[in-house]
């Protein structure tokens, strides 16, 4: 979900949209996240999650998509936070993450 969020931005900005790895420096770059990693470790996630690469420690898995999880909620706020400052009356924050 957040790939396409990246992507709508992406043509909405009228950007190009290049690599995986171009499209993480850009939200970088406009302050969305602090670092592309963050976002090259939610890939790495999602990764394991859909080809269900042999995880060797369940149990260290399940604590990183744990803390992950959180971060990547963070994310998708820092995403409506962008949009609605960047096109006011457009974008709304959904209710349930209003909060944070």
């Amino acid at each position: 979900m957040v790939q396409k969020l990246f992507r709508a931005i992406d043509a909405i900005e009228l950007t190009d949209s290049g690599s995986t790895l171009d499209r993480f420096s850009r939200i970088a770059s406009r302050g969305i996240v602090d670092n592309e990693q963050v976002l090259i470790k939610f890939r790495e996630l999602r990764s394991e999650i859909a080809h269900e690469y042999l995880v060797s420690d369940l149990s260290e898995f399940y604590n990183d998509l744990f803390t992950w999880s959180e971060c990547m909620v963070e994310v998708v706020v820092q995403v409506f936070r962008y949009c609605e400052q960047k096109y006011p009356g457009r974008v709304g924050i959904p209710e349930p993450l209003k909060t944070r």
